[in-house]
Parts: C-alpha cells; structure tokens; sequence
C-alpha cells in the first residue's frame, strides 16, 4: 500500500483546520479519547504540527 491509500482508509489526515472540524465532531458524538500516530510520511513532523496547530484547540 501507499502512504496515500492507507491514509485514505485508516484515519483522520487533511490540513490542520479539517483534523481540528473532524475531531470537532467526534468529540461531538462523545468520543473522549483518540490516538495519535503515525507509520508513514513524516511522523515527527506529523506529531510536531498536532502539538502546535492541532492540541491548543481542545484545551
């Protein structure tokens, strides 16, 4: 499989602002807890770009 195919069908992956309305509405459902991770492309800079543009927003 390819970064992109396993991104389209096993996860939350778009530009901050999405990831921030897609978990919106989890959290709207009453999901209270997720986890965040990753295998494929960057995962430190993927983990970077969630502690400063995607954390702050559930706070």
């Amino acid at each position: 499989m390819t970064d992109e195919e396993i991104a389209d069908t096993n996860g939350i992956t778009d530009e901050p602002d999405d990831v921030i309305a897609e978990l919106q509405r989890l959290e709207d459902t009453g999901v209270t807890r997720v986890l965040v991770g990753t295998n494929v492309g960057q995962p430190a800079g993927t983990i970077r770009t969630f502690e400063r543009e995607i954390f702050p927003s559930f706070s």
